[in-house]
């Protein structure tokens, strides 16, 4: 049911993106997490799925830290087989995509101060969408 949901609203839907944190409350670290969430609902939103992971399981699974702190997850698309590894260094989040297993990766970096409030105590809502409009591109 909840799939289906999310295949009914608009993919650059805020709410939708607020209902999948509201659902991974219980699972995230801190509200950093959430930008890793976003970056993964933009993916997901790009028609990937998520290796071995049926289509409820895509939306909402476990995602787990490697021993550098990094979160790796793999996607799939057509004949792509793309891995992601998402991570913070320094003031900056950054996404390394590799495609397929080739040797050449592609990455992207983006500071991660903006989209966090003022408070510092949770994401920006209002500026995500730059992050969803950055990866899917």
């Amino acid at each position: 049911m909840l799939v289906a949901l999310f295949k009914l609203l608009d993919k650059m839907d805020i709410k939708v993106l607020k209902l999948l944190f509201f659902t991974y409350k219980d699972k995230t670290f801190s509200f950093y997490d959430k930008i890793i969430l976003t970056a993964h609902w933009s993916l997901i939103n790009c028609d990937f799925i998520v290796k071995d992971k049926d289509e409820t399981e895509n939306m909402i699974f476990t995602f787990y830290r490697d021993e550098d702190g990094s979160v790796t997850i793999n996607y799939l698309k057509n004949n792509f087989n793309v891995e992601t590894k998402h991570a913070f260094e320094g003031n900056m989040f950054n996404i390394r995509f590799n495609i397929n297993g080739n040797a050449m990766y592609k990455w992207f970096a983006i500071e991660y101060n903006n989209f966090i409030n003022q408070q510092e105590t949770d994401v920006e809502y209002t500026i995500l969408h730059v992050l969803a409009q950055k990866i899917r591109t």
